[in-house]
């Protein structure tokens, strides 16, 4: 498998940033746009945190806010954990599972990199053993 690096090289251009003085319904905007179930909170360049629909479910309809007027920073998620650029796919699959997260900031150092997600695991992994299966194929 693949390390963290990798994986984000092969990421096309995401456009899912957005401020945490947005309201969510910006947010759910930017996602639909983007075509994408997070987005990534920063200020002044600054990682802050996350939003996924998930959080705008749960945060915003079942407790009865308005998207409207409730701002990101007012639902972003802070504590993901975080991966290096050299960690393994493998370590970020424990830390999803273990989290129960979709969704891994990676960092170095204090660098904000971007967003692996478990979708680019999965799809690392299903092409890994198509290549796989194709030797094998071909071997046999």
């Amino acid at each position: 498998m693949k390390n963290v690096k990798e994986l984000l090289a092969k990421q096309t251009a995401k456009f899912n940033y957005i401020s945490s003085k947005a309201t969510v319904l910006e947010a759910l905007v930017l996602m639909k746009v983007a075509n994408v179930s997070y987005i990534i909170v920063t200020d002044d360049d600054q990682y802050k945190g996350i939003v996924c629909e998930k959080d705008c479910l749960h945060k915003i309809a079942l407790n009865g806010l308005r998207p409207e007027k409730t701002l990101v920073k007012e639902i972003l998620i802070k504590d993901f954990p975080i991966v290096a650029p050299e960690d393994s796919t493998e370590r970020c699959m424990e830390l999803m599972n273990s989290f129960q997260i979709l969704y891994l900031p990676v960092f170095n150092g204090h660098a904000f990199l971007g967003v692996l997600s478990v979708y680019d695991i999965l799809k690392e992994t299903a092409e890994e053993q198509h290549l796989k299966h194709k030797e094998d194929y071909t071997y046999a």
